[in-house]
């Protein structure tokens, strides 16, 4: 078993039965970056509502928010420090929003990552609960404004639990 099983570590659920597999991708660049900026979109309904930038991954550490307009935001979390500069738009940002919305399409909540490289949009990975979803956010009004994203489903009369997302 190894040591890295993620649902032990954070009761990630869908973890839980996956045999550990070592998985290699392409290695990504871009001319004249240390590092990639990752763009996390958070997708509610299929709607993404606003963009993580995670900035120096792996070396400084540092990260921002954007609403879908481009605006930045004031949220930020405890764990990674808050990035003080601005970050150019990617000219491909337009598609990135697409892109996001088509992977996130039907489902409740997905965060969509994604990479820009020389203008093209490319896949990273899709989570459903991001930092095991025990991360707050920042300042403390985010967490009300996040949280009311989320549109749950009603429990069936007679039923004590969601068993489906189907409807009749």
């Amino acid at each position: 078993m190894s040591k890295n099983q993620y649902y032990r570590g954070g009761k990630e659920w869908a973890y839980k039965d996956v045999k550990p597999r070592l998985i290699a991708e392409k290695y990504l660049e871009e001319m004249g970056k240390e590092v990639l900026n990752d763009y996390k979109f958070f997708c509610f309904d299929g709607s993404p509502k606003f963009v993580q930038i995670d900035i120096d991954r792996g070396t400084k550490n540092s990260r921002c928010y954007y609403d879908m307009e481009w605006n930045k935001l004031d949220l930020y979390t405890q764990k990674i420090p808050y990035y003080e500069g601005e970050i150019d738009r990617p000219e491909n940002f337009g598609e990135m929003k697409i892109v996001a919305q088509k992977l996130a399409s039907n489902l409740p909540f997905t965060r969509v990552d994604l990479y820009s490289i020389q203008g093209k949009t490319l896949f990273g990975e899709m989570t459903f609960y991001p930092s095991d979803a025990r991360n707050s956010f920042l300042p403390e009004k985010y967490n009300k404004i996040i949280g009311d994203y989320f549109v749950l489903p009603v429990i069936p009369k007679g039923q004590k639990y969601i068993t489906s997302l189907v409807t009749d």
